[in-house]
């Protein structure tokens, strides 16, 4: 992608209202850079200097646990910021990895700093930003409880990809970035082997369509109401 800094800069959700002169900082001090499917971009625990924006593509924000299974906690696109938490100090919580081909925006952390020091707009944005997560991680809780059927937990992450990060096809809506059973297992902390024979039922059921990877929601408001159940 063949794009400037001041273009990049109108993409991150954080950096649409500051001021004239935050922005000409932001444009003078901004770095592009692109990764491929499957490089990290940051990883647990490492010390990391610079705050991300997605520019394009899609990231995979995840934890590690003792088995060292992975448990994805956020799937990211353009306008997202990575990496709040290096407001209170510079290392990495979480682990982040290119779901496709991904272009990043970043700043150093003191620029940036500095900038939030002297444009409440930016801090203001950049808090909602961290807010906006903290509540999600909420509902993902609430989603991830025993009480809740992993059938309904499935269907309310599948519609919740495409609703976020899908294309209206013919078809239906296709998740715009490859989705393997195992990945979408991760997503709920379920099994790979019950999450593919609920795929497999809602393809019976109309409901959905997958080929190598990729995944079709044929029937938008049909998985959400199963996602209520």
């Amino acid at each position: 992608m063949n794009m400037t800094i001041a273009e990049a800069c109108q993409v991150p959700k954080v950096l649409q209202d500051v001021g004239q002169a935050t922005r000409e900082k932001l444009i003078t001090n901004g770095l592009i850079r692109s990764y491929k499917k499957g490089e990290i971009i940051f990883r647990d625990q490492q010390e990391v200097d610079r705050f991300y924006f997605v520019i394009s593509g899609y990231v995979n924000l995840y934890k590690v646990n003792m088995k060292q299974s992975q448990k994805v906690i956020f799937i990211y696109g353009a306008g997202e910021m990575l990496n709040e938490v290096l407001i209170d100090r510079p290392k990495a919580s979480i682990n982040c990895e290119a779901l496709s081909e991904v272009v990043t925006l970043s700043y150093s952390r003191k620029q940036l700093l500095e900038m939030m020091e002297q444009d409440f707009g930016l801090t203001l944005a950049i808090m909602k930003s961290s807010v906006k997560k903290t509540r999600r991680l909420y509902r993902q809780l609430a989603n991830t409880s025993n009480m809740v059927h992993v059938d309904s937990q499935v269907a309310s992450k599948l519609w919740k990809l495409a609703r976020d990060y899908g294309e209206v096809t013919e078809e239906g809506v296709k998740i715009n970035f490859e989705l393997s059973i195992s990945f979408l297992a991760d997503m709920i902390g379920s099994k790979r082997e019950t999450v593919s024979r609920i795929v497999n039922r809602f393809c019976k059921e109309g409901l959905l369509r997958t080929r190598r990877n990729i995944f079709i929601v044929v029937d938008m408001n049909g998985i959400k109401d199963y996602s209520k159940e």
